[in-house]
């Protein structure tokens, strides 16, 4: 059985030979007839949670999502931002009752251009041949600090519009997964079984799923409508600030 409390007397550990063993905790007693708990962790995702256990834990106060996300076509930068970034470029949403956060360090790229300021370049070797690719920052080179970038760009005159612009397209990555959710809800129905033709054990897989598109549906509006606020600040903040920029020029 799964405990989703910090109780849990066992977990799994891999073996010598790369099997994977359920091993009771250590100074765990366990009496006969006891069952055996692990503990599944608060961080899984509905969508993992499911996929590892086949069940979606009702108690947990987390629910988080993760939207593989990619450069713009149109962008003429955007594989090179894509290879120094490193990883798969991502969108984690998290939530609990009382907080929303969204992570995507590869929107900061995603949001500024060559006439911001950002260049890259492949250095030459000795032999002549080509090196590695070098990422810049209005003439600094900041390939080591990429994964920083986003404090660079908060860092910057401009920040305030970099920022806009960064909402705004996660405000549309968010948007265009929340349509395709919707628009696919009428297959996803016609896919789900009788539930009278299913077994016991498998009448809760359909319910599962179900609930998982709810959860992710949640998210994601609850997404758009704290990005759709924080759009509006920015742009507010934005334009002032350009109003005083262009003041003092």
């Amino acid at each position: 059985l799964h405990d989703a409390l910090p109780i849990s007397n066992s977990h799994y550990q891999q073996g010598s030979d790369d099997e994977v063993l359920l091993q009771v905790k250590p100074e765990q007693h366990i009496e006969k007839g006891e069952e055996l708990t692990i503990d599944y962790g608060s961080t899984k995702s509905a969508a993992e949670m499911l996929f590892s256990y086949g069940f979606i834990d009702d108690l947990s106060s987390v629910h988080s999502l993760v939207l593989h996300i990619s450069p713009s076509p149109d962008d003429p930068l955007g594989k090179a931002k894509a290879k120094i970034h490193g990883k798969p470029p991502t969108l984690h949403i998290s939530a609990t009752d009382d907080s929303l956060e969204l992570t995507c360090p590869f929107i900061y790229l995603m949001c500024v251009n060559e006439d911001d300021g950002l260049n890259f370049k492949v250095l030459m070797e000795n032999d002549g041949t080509f090196g590695q690719m070098r990422a810049f920052w209005k003439s600094t080179d900041i390939t080591d600090s990429i994964s920083g970038f986003k404090d660079i760009v908060t860092a910057d005159p401009l920040a305030d519009v970099f920022l806009l612009r960064a909402k705004v397209l996660l405000r549309y990555i968010v948007d265009e997964q929340l349509e395709r959710l919707s628009e696919s809800e009428h297959t996803a129905n016609e896919l789900y079984p009788n539930l009278e033709t299913l077994s016991v054990g498998d009448k809760g897989i359909p319910t599962a799923a179900s609930k998982l598109r709810v959860i992710e549906a949640e998210l994601l509006s609850k997404s758009l409508e704290l990005l759709e606020s924080e759009v509006c600040l920015l742009g507010f903040i934005s334009k002032y600030h350009l109003k005083f920029i262009l003041t003092c020029i």
